[in-house]
């Protein structure tokens, strides 16, 4: 999002200086709330990876379209069947991976809707 107000700012500053001012103004907060909802990203992922529960799971499912995807997953905790996904990037690892394939799954003890397949983040 910020890489677009800024480039909406440099396009405007040469077709419409009037408008210009406007995204100067805003290009600045909106790359401010961006890195903040990185680092909130970031932070959420890392404390499940490192302090969530281990389980076993198996993807359900895994689709690419244009270098994104979206992994779907199904595992067991504390009794109760779940399906997550995350989105995700075409690499190397994310192409080794295949429906029907066993995965680690981190799961938040707190929320354990929310889990992450551990061989992507580690």
């Amino acid at each position: 999002m910020p890489v677009v107000v800024w480039g909406l700012a440099l396009l405007a500053r040469i077709l419409d200086p009037d408008a210009a001012a406007f995204f100067r103004l805003i290009a600045p907060a909106v790359t401010v709330a961006g890195l903040i909802l990185l680092l909130w990203r970031i932070r959420s992922i890392r404390a499940v990876v490192s302090g969530g529960d281990e389980v076993p799971g198996i993807v359900a499912g895994i689709d690419f379209v244009r270098g994104r995807g979206r992994i779907g997953y199904v595992y067991t905790y504390r009794g109760q069947k779940y399906l997550s996904s995350n989105a995700l990037q075409v690499s190397a690892i994310t192409r080794s991976l295949a429906q029907g394939q066993e995965v680690t799954v981190m799961v938040d003890p707190l929320k354990p809707k929310r889990a992450f397949v551990r061989e992507l983040y580690l």
